[in-house]
């Protein structure tokens, strides 16, 4: 099949409807709420709606150098490796709720995977390297 992810899970809308989805449940928790104070969320989610898109398009791929430097100041603000897995499953969850076809929600988080190991080397760097040793 020729036509790219972001065709196949619904577009724009979808993409939309995830990341609106994602964030009212991710900001629920409260050791998040902390990391994104003084955040614009609306620009938050013009980001994460960009970061999808481009995963699912297949296009450039973001560099991991940029990702892991957009990314360091969290780690000064506390972000964890609790809270990179949580957005992971969160990401996960709210696309099922979407009535998305597993085998896309797989394709997807898989394209995730060279994010989620940068974040995580990211993090085992700079805070856990004991709760990366067993991956």
């Amino acid at each position: 099949m020729n036509s790219s992810l972001f065709a196949r899970i619904g577009s724009e809308a979808t993409v939309e409807a995830a990341v609106n989805r994602f964030y009212s449940k991710f900001l629920q928790y409260d050791d998040i709420k902390p990391l994104f104070d003084g955040v614009d969320i609306n620009n938050q989610k013009k980001k994460l709606r960009q970061f999808f898109t481009v995963i699912l398009r297949g296009q450039t791929e973001i560099p991991l150098q940029t990702l892991i430097k957009i990314h360091k100041p969290l780690v000064r603000k506390g972000l964890r490796i609790e809270h990179a897995r949580l957005w992971l499953s969160l990401t996960e969850e709210t696309l099922h709720e979407l009535h998305i076809p597993p085998e896309l929600i797989d394709e997807f988080m898989e394209l995730c995977e060279p994010y989620k190991r940068a974040i995580y080397s990211l993090l085992q760097d700079s805070t856990y390297p004991e709760e990366l040793s067993n991956r």
